[in-house]
């Protein structure tokens, strides 16, 4: 993670208005904002205080003999790594006047082991605790109301932490590899739990009170290789656990998961005894989530069958019946009949199937889908591992319901030969029908047709599934009609050399390459109408260095635009809400105008853009995500955003140097 390295010293008593002289505009630059606070560029040595009117700059050095150091009273903000790498430091006292502790405060004070903090802290920053190696106790506010990503990570001396009622969430790696973690008390307004918030905590082994908390959702991998933990009891208020939540508890051999659980991720119990050991022929947890099956389709009345009628099943687990050998995975953690499914029969009332549920099941010839099913998660009925295939039939046409389809969801199912969708379908995630016979049929007719122009696959209501370029073809017009441009749908240079098939053998007698020369693509049109840019929709268009979005965009998907090497300019249309993750990294504009409706960035956004100079957000932002700018941006100079994101402002600006300078508008 990173050390001390930008310049946060902004201070609320430092203003200056900076008001636009014309009409308002449907955009947001460093010159239109109603008000900003001003960053300064000032550091300070270990050994001396700085303090500006209420804050307290820097206070590392300033320990006494015994290690301890007490907050003057009067300060209500410490700043952003006021304390960081301060090795001396054993005790901090911190008063009541104390609101806000900033991101990264005590980083990397390894000698630190107590904190005594005030009852009036309402904020605690990112990192503020990163690293600190000795901590062994620490009373956390209770005006607190949730605990940021990375707060307590590697305090490996941490064995037991009170959270207060106040708190409602627990972030990202929170408490990660905090490997002496023994025991946490959860309090009542608890609502979720971010990703690896308690992963590797190897010694933890009491969860007390998580089953009266109010908690509604565990992140993916949140107690991974807890391998000390025992028994759990979750609460009635939970619906949702994430991917890999509880994989490899090795010693975990109770779980009581509520009946309201209405989705389980991937491996989310794998390496279990409870999960492992479990023989139920449909072993069916939740609302009706069927996470494992030892039931052998050869047994069935006609063999080959997997009929899940009559269960009461509303989710078909991820991975439930995946063939996990052919992924290189020990049987152990798989379905071992995969090989002896022949037809499979989903039942009315079945409203989604998880990721990889019936990954790599290769014999499968029939598939029968549901009126009432809403979503198909990625690699589902996918396959391709070791040049394999998946020859079913499969008929949408009931599926009125199917909003989702996931990545590489029929992936090498060269049973689909054409791709009818109903208008309900909103979302396709990557390759989620390439190596179907479809995709091969429609890229064969469109490269027979002989002419040097480009050619579209339009499925359901207005999605381009594929674009077919011709190799002549320098530009790439979007037709009129297409509302969503889905993932991949004109993918660039990694799938783009020669159209051409594998020399067939027997491996690969059936498994074609049909590649894009997208590379060649020197400028796109979006018309009108779009509404929608899938992930990797235009990734790797090398050669072209301008995009113009039309004004009915309301999202961009992750990486829809990255490593487009030569872009130097982006137009963003008014009603742009929501940039997926690393969706223009890597650009060349030295500077983007963002609408003033934008509500949601991902992380790494703009990550890589070596020419930016100046990042600014939309006052009315509502969700940043990590590293938008990194490192890598190295031009960048000032950022502007709003004040509710300082406590994550060393996760956001990732630059580790001390020439940027980060700008918060005034709260009203």
């Amino acid at each position: 993670m990173m050390k001390k390295a930008i310049a946060f010293l902004l201070t609320a008593f430092m203003l200056f208005a900076v008001v636009s002289c014309g009409p308002e505009s449907d955009h947001t630059t460093s010159t239109e904002q109603t008000a900003i606070t001003e960053a300064t560029t000032t550091t300070s040595e270990q050994g001396t205080a700085t303090i500006d009117d209420t804050t307290l700059v820097s206070g590392a050095g300033l320990a006494d003999s015994d290690g301890v150091y007490r907050v003057p009273d009067g300060i209500t903000f410490i700043m952003e790594y006021a304390f960081a790498n301060d090795t001396a430091l054993k005790k901090v006292i911190i008063p009541d006047s104390v609101t806000e502790i900033g991101s990264g405060a005590f980083y990397g004070c390894s000698a630190l082991k107590e904190v005594v903090m005030g009852n009036n802290v309402t904020s605690l920053g990112s990192l503020a605790f990163y690293g600190c190696l000795s901590l062994t106790d620490v009373t956390l506010s209770n005006t607190l109301d949730e605990l940021l990503p990375y707060t307590f990570y590697y305090c490996r001396s941490l064995e037991e932490i009170t959270l207060p009622d106040s708190i409602t969430s627990v972030g990202s790696y929170c408490f990660c590899a905090c490997s002496s973690l023994t025991s946490v008390n959860f309090g009542k307004g608890l609502t979720s739990i971010g990703t690896y918030a308690f992963s590797s905590c190897a010694s933890l082994r009491k969860l007390n009170g998580i089953e009266n908390t109010q908690l509604i959702a565990i992140g993916d991998n949140a107690f991974q290789r807890c391998v000390a933990l025992k028994s759990v009891t979750l609460p009635e208020t939970l619906t949702v656990i994430g991917l890999g939540s509880f994989v490899y508890c090795s010693n975990l051999t109770s779980v009581n998961i509520p009946s309201g659980v209405s989705y389980i991720g991937m491996m989310a119990f794998t390496g279990t005894p409870w999960y492992t050991e479990n023989t139920d022929k449909f072993f069916i947890v939740g609302d009706g989530v069927l996470i494992k099956s030892t039931f052998n389709p050869n047994s069935a009345d006609v063999p080959g069958t997997l009929d899940l009628s009559g269960l009461g099943i509303k989710s078909i687990g991820h991975s439930c019946f995946s063939n996990m050998a052919a992924s290189g995975i020990s049987s152990t953690y798989g379905y071992q009949y995969c090989y002896n499914i022949k037809d499979v029969i989903i039942p009315e009332g079945v409203i989604d199937i998880g990721s990889a549920a019936f990954y790599e099941c290769t014999n499968i010839k029939s598939i029968s889908l549901p009126s009432t099913l809403v979503s198909i998660g990625s690699s589902a009925f996918g396959s391709g591992m070791n040049g394999s295939y998946m020859n079913a039939t499969v008929s949408f046409e009931n599926c009125t319901e199917l909003t989702d389809i996931g990545a590489e969801a029929f992936y090498n199912e060269l049973g689909l030969e054409d791709i009818v969708l109903p208008d309900s379908v909103k979302q396709i995630g990557a390759n989620a029908f390439t190596g179907t016979a479809a995709h091969y049929n429609f890229m064969d007719e469109s490269l027979a047709a002989g002419d040097e122009s480009n050619k579209f696959k339009i499925v359901g209501d207005g999605i381009l599934l594929w674009a077919y370029v011709a190799q002549g073809q320098t530009s790439l017009v979007i037709p009129d009609g297409v509302k969503y441009i889905a993932s991949n749908a004109c993918a660039g240079w990694d799938n783009a050399v020669v159209y051409t098939d594998f020399e067939a053998t027997a491996e690969t007698e059936l498994i074609k390459v049909k590649h894009r020369l997208t590379y060649n693509i020197e400028s796109i049109t979006i018309p009108e109408g779009v509404t929608n840019i899938g992930e990797n929709a235009f990734i790797r268009m090398t050669n072209i260095d301008a995009i113009v979005l039309p004004d009915s965009l309301e999202t961009i998907g992750a990486s829809a635009f990255c490593m487009c090497g030569d872009v130097t300019s982006v137009t963003f249309g008014k009603n742009l809400t929501s940039i997926g993750a690393n969706a223009f990294g890597y650009a060349l504009f030295d500077k983007i105008e963002l609408p003033s409706g934008l509500k949601s960035i991902g992380a790494g956004a703009f990550s890589n853009c070596s020419r930016l100079v100046s990042l600014v957000l939309p006052k009315g932002i509502e969700s940043v995500g990590t590293s938008v700018v990194n490192s890598e941006c190295t031009s960048l100079e000032t950022v502007y955003m709003p004040r509710q994101f300082r406590s994550l402002i060393t996760l956001i600006v990732d630059v580790q140097r001390d020439d940027v300078t980060v700008n918060y508008y005034i709260e009203k």
